[in-house]
């Protein structure tokens, strides 16, 4: 199987300037000493190795891809990464304060969404209120005075109510 501590110059052991007859040379030697039908040297894994290696390097569009991903050590000394040669941020008390950080303000965003939530529902609830108490009164007027009357009273005692608040 393909070696993930090698990449494909390293493998056919070769320079990263190869030329692309350098690269078929030192794979045709390889492959022989390493062929499976070779009772001496034959090795079926080094030989997988080094057939995908050259595969690699002899494509016109994975090579690119290879030069800049052999030069990455995050890529060719792990499956994926490697946790102990981060890459990013080595620092771990910066990682421990952004996350506290991060917290610290998710909760009191929570918090404050939920008091302000509270507010609106108070708020809504006092309206409401105000106005099955405005209802009640002007059909109490309008049973006494009339309904034009009634009406009259309710807008007046509203409008000054709202002049105060100004």
């Amino acid at each position: 199987m393909f070696s993930h501590n090698k990449d494909s110059f390293e493998i056919l052991n070769i320079s990263r300037n190869a030329s692309n007859a350098e690269i078929k040379k030192k794979y045709k030697e390889l492959a022989k000493v390493y062929h499976p039908d070779n009772t001496i040297t034959g090795d079926i894994q080094k030989f997988q190795e080094i057939v995908k290696a050259y595969e690699l390097l002899m494509k016109p569009k994975a090579q690119p891809i290879q030069y800049y991903y052999a030069q990455d050590p995050i890529y060719y000394q792990g499956k994926w990464s490697s946790h102990t040669n981060t890459r990013f941020v080595k620092n771990t008390t910066f990682m421990s304060l952004l996350a506290g950080c991060v917290l610290v303000i998710s909760t009191v965003h929570f918090f404050y969404f939920q008091s302000s939530h509270a507010n609106l529902r108070y708020a809504a609830d006092q309206h409401h209120l105000r106005s099955t108490i405005d209802l009640k009164r002007a059909r109490t007027e309008a049973k006494l005075f009339g309904n034009e009357n009634g009406i009259k009273r309710v807008l007046n005692h509203r409008l000054n109510e709202f002049r105060k608040q100004e």
